[in-house]
């Protein structure tokens, strides 16, 4: 966006970095430790970015929202069930998550 570009890394978590590609902030995040890694595109949605972090174990797949000016955790909600994929479509605004079930 005009402030920043930030980028999920599985090995590390987000970094923000500005249009000169100094870091601005960074928020480590758990590695996940499925056989194929772990891959999710950061969305922005106002002063939030979004991210699927749909690994680990029953108690800590989730959706994060961080503050996209400083990284810091807005909120987390768990997720239900363990997916291979996720997609987001963007419908009217409203973000709709689309998991495929195992």
């Amino acid at each position: 966006d005009n402030k920043g570009i930030y980028v999920y890394y599985a090995s590390y978590g987000v970094i923000c970095y500005d249009h000169e590609g100094k870091v601005q902030w960074k928020t480590p995040l758990p590695i996940a430790t499925h056989q194929w890694g772990h891959a999710t595109s950061p969305i922005i949605m106002e002063d939030k970015i979004i991210l699927n972090l749909d690994y680990g174990e029953d108690d800590f797949r989730n959706l994060t929202a961080l503050n996209k000016n400083n990284g810091e955790l807005a909120w987390k909600t768990l997720t239900q069930e363990v997916s291979y994929f996720g997609d987001v479509f963007f419908l009217d605004i409203v973000p709709l998550f689309v998991m495929r079930i195992k």
